[in-house]
């Protein structure tokens, strides 16, 4: 149980020690925190104290004690101790819990075992995280919740879904947590409480939408900026991106002059320039730091405009065309080259279309704003807010948030 509950909130390898004195032969180097578990009647505490000690010299460590707590008289100024009353499962269950917030602590102890100990003050942790509970603990019956099995199971009775997992928490709790039936109906893989999903468009809540919340509270978003604020240049591409500019570059210039040769030039149908595997729409151009450069209305968008979707951008962007696997100059099945952007399991995207995705995006057409629920919004956020912290969102959000959180299995990129 106590395995168990740790890997509810974290991660965490495990080795067994029939002995005191085989837990030094480990090599606990290798581990930034160490949780030692003793359930050691039959070890003197001068014995647990030195292996203690050996521990404390190469890493961090917690300690567990399930035994009486006379063991912990010789360790009694080390730092993290958690003394358990007995190993009976609910202990076990709790005592996890403790570890990661789960459960608050109120350090209430008897006269002698204050006494035996040295500790006199009072201590209180607060709950962090959620915990572990029975349902009536919080107010729901559990004949309430099992009627959850019925309709997950009449579901997959009528095709509905092959299976899924439900997980029900209230007031900190949680008080259900299932899996149910198999990823697909031919049943050969059963559904685990540890499988990932796709969780889709909530990405846009989970992620996009929670960083701006927090760059907006710092006073690095501001609603009414247009986009442009917060790109080095209208051509910006973030630096974590290899690119490799697909634009054949003497053509390109060639049309660059020109554009420069007539400066008063404006455009009042978009010109389309087919040059090698890029399509650029060029609408009109304009001048800054001594350069002309494409002039692109997205870059006029006003944040808030971006959130609310009534940016006037269409719903999607016009990828049609780089979602045919068989185009041998788009895809390969193995990493090799400059085909290193994973897509899916052996299936990778040529590096060198990615600065051309990124111009067809600034090239797109901006209608007058109306709601339009759009990708293309968040997708400009993301860059926006990667063009801000000058990283990639996903690691900003692993960083502020998921980690801090203990949301181990919430992230980007699952197949790294």
């Amino acid at each position: 149980y106590f395995e168990e509950y740790i890997n509810y909130y974290a991660p965490v390898g495990f080795a067994h020690a029939q002995t005191i004195s085989d837990i030094p032969a480990l090599d606990w180097s290798r581990f930034s925190r160490v949780i030692l578990a003793f359930n050691a009647e039959d070890a003197s505490g001068e014995e647990l104290a030195k292996i203690l000690a050996h521990l404390k010299a190469q890493t961090e460590v917690i300690v567990i004690n399930f035994a009486r707590y006379e063991k912990l008289i010789p360790m009694a100024l080390h730092e993290t101790i958690v003394q358990v009353p007995s190993s009976q499962s609910i202990a076990q269950m709790v005592s996890a819990q403790v570890l990661f917030g789960g459960v608050p602590v109120y350090r209430s102890i008897s006269e002698e075992m204050s006494q035996v100990l040295g500790i006199t003050e009072p201590h209180y942790l607060p709950k962090i995280r959620l915990g572990y509970s029975d349902p009536e603990r919080v107010g729901i019956p559990s004949d309430t919740l099992q009627k959850i099995d019925e309709i997950l199971k009449e579901a997959m009775r009528s095709y509905a879904f092959p299976g899924g997992q439900v997980l029900v928490a209230r007031k900190g709790e949680v008080i259900y947590h299932k899996a149910f039936g198999y990823h697909t109906y031919e049943r050969k893989r059963a559904v685990r409480k540890q499988d990932l999903y796709d969780v889709a468009s909530i990405t846009k809540i989970a992620g996009t939408t929670l960083a701006s919340m927090r760059l907006y509270e710092q006073g690095k978003i501001h609603r009414d900026s247009s986009l442009a604020s917060y790109f080095q240049d209208a051509s910006y591409s973030p630096t974590w991106i290899r690119t490799k500019d697909t634009f054949p570059k003497v053509a390109f210039l060639e049309t660059i002059e020109e554009l420069r040769a007539d400066t008063t030039r404006t455009f009042s149908m978009p010109d389309t320039l087919n040059l090698g595997d890029s399509l650029v729409i060029v609408q009109k151009w304009r001048r800054g730091h001594g350069e002309t450069e494409p002039y692109s209305e997205v870059f006029d968008i006003q944040i808030s405009d971006l959130l609310t979707h009534t940016s006037g951008l269409p719903p999607s962007l016009p990828v049609q065309y780089y979602q045919q696997p068989s185009q041998e100059n788009l895809y390969r099945k193995i990493s090799q080259s400059s085909f290193d952007i994973p897509v899916a399991r052996n299936f990778f995207l040529n590096q060198n279309y990615l600065d051309t995705l990124w111009n067809e995006t600034k090239s797109l057409r901006v209608d007058t704003p109306s709601y339009c629920y759009s990708c293309v919004n968040m997708l400009l956020m993301q860059r926006g807010i990667d063009s801000i912290n000058q990283a990639s969102l996903s690691q900003y959000l692993r960083d502020s948030f998921y980690q801090p959180l203990g949301l181990q299995t919430i992230s980007y990129n699952p197949l790294q």
